[in-house]
C-alpha cells in the first residue's frame, strides 16, 4: 500500500508538470492572428533562396490559452525543411529560425480577434540555454511606443501574407517558398523583415534562433532539441472592453512557454504552469519526502 502511495504521488508530480499524453493541434481555417514558423538560410550553401513557413495555429487559442502544464506536438516539418535547406539542415549553422503573428495593425480602431486588440505582436526570442521547463530564459523586452508595435505588427503581416499566397490556408500546413529579388520578399541576414523592422530595437537576432551542430539535449518531454524559442506576447492597448489582458501592463512582453524543434522535425510548446500548479507540485514533492522519512523511521 505504501508503494502505490509512492508511485501515485510521483506520476501525480509528473503529470502535473508535463501534462498528459502528447496533443496534436487540430486542422482549421487560417487567420491571420495564426502563429507562423518560418526558417531562411541566406548565407547558407543549400537553400540560400528559399523560406519554410508553418502554421502552428492560433495564437488565443493555442498558445495565449494553452491548457496549463501541457505538452503539444504542434508539427512535423522535417520534409519540408529538408527539401528547402537539405537533408543535413538540423546541423546547419547559417540557418535561422523564429515566429511571430499580428492580425491587424491599429489598435485604436477598437476591433479584437480572438480578444486580441489589433497590433498585439505573439514572437519569439531565442533561449540562451534550455534551463527551467515553465521559465523563460530569454530578458524579454519592451517597445517604446504603440507607433512601433504598428510598425512590426504590419512586417508580421506582409511576411505571413507571403506563406498564404505560397501554401494551403490551413493550420497545420507547411510550405517550401522560393522567394525572387521582389520588393517585401528579400531576406536581409538574420531577420526575416526587410528594413529591420521586426526588430524594432530589440537585441539583434534574437527573434530568431541560429542552428548548431549537435543538439541542447532534452527540454521536459522533447528530445534532441535543435532550436528552443521563448514565446511572448505583448499588447498595445489595455482599455477595451473584452479584450484578454485588460488592465494589464502595455507593450512589454509576456511569457506564454517554451517552443521546441527535434532533430527529426517535430515542432513542439510546453505551456507555463499555473502558481497553482507549482503548489500542487510542491504538496506532492513534500508528501514524497515526508512518506521516506516514516519508512526510514521505522
Amino acid at each position: 500500500m505504501k508503494t502505490i502511495k509512492t508511485k501515485f504521488l510521483g506520476a501525480t508530480a509528473a503529470a502535473l508538470l508535463f501534462g498528459a499524453a502528447t496533443a496534436q493541434v487540430q486542422a482549421q481555417n487560417y487567420q491571420t492572428s495564426d502563429l507562423v514558423l518560418f526558417f531562411q538560410n541566406p548565407t547558407g550553401l543549400v537553400g540560400s533562396t528559399n523560406q519554410v513557413f508553418a502554421n502552428l495555429g492560433s495564437t488565443a487559442t493555442v498558445f495565449r490559452d494553452a491548457t496549463t502544464d501541457s505538452r503539444f506536438t504542434l508539427q512535423n516539418i522535417n520534409t519540408q525543411l529538408t527539401a528547402a535547406f537539405g537533408a543535413d539542415w538540423a546541423n546547419t549553422t547559417t540557418l535561422w529560425g523564429g515566429a511571430g503573428a499580428a492580425w491587424g495593425n491599429d489598435p485604436a480602431e477598437g476591433n479584437l480577434l480572438n480578444r486580441d486588440p489589433q497590433a498585439t505582436i505573439y514572437t519569439t526570442q531565442r533561449r540562451s540555454s534550455v534551463g527551467t521547463v515553465g521559465r523563460a530564459n530569454s530578458a524579454g523586452f519592451a517597445f517604446a511606443s504603440t507607433g512601433g508595435m504598428q510598425t512590426v505588427s504590419s512586417s508580421m503581416l506582409a511576411q505571413n501574407g507571403v506563406f498564404v499566397a505560397g501554401a494551403p490556408a490551413t493550420v497545420g500546413s507547411a510550405a517550401v517558398v522560393g522567394l525572387r529579388p521582389a520588393p517585401n520578399q528579400s531576406i536581409p541576414l538574420n531577420n526575416p523583415v526587410t528594413g529591420n523592422s521586426w526588430l524594432n530595437g530589440i537585441a539583434g537576432n534574437s527573434v530568431q534562433q541560429q542552428g548548431q551542430v549537435g543538439t541542447y539535449g532534452s527540454f521536459g518531454s522533447f528530445d534532441n532539441v535543435e532550436f528552443i524559442w521563448d514565446l511572448y506576447r505583448a499588447q498595445a492597448v489595455n482599455d477595451l472592453a473584452g479584450q484578454y489582458g485588460f488592465g494589464g501592463a502595455r507593450r512589454s512582453t509576456e511569457y506564454l512557454g517554451t517552443m521546441t524543434l527535434s532533430s527529426n522535425g517535430d515542432v513542439g510548446f510546453t505551456a507555463v504552469p499555473e502558481p497553482s500548479t507549482y503548489a500542487l507540485l510542491a504538496l506532492a514533492a513534500a508528501g514524497l519526502g515526508a512518506h521516506v522519512i516514516r519508512r526510514r523511521q521505522k
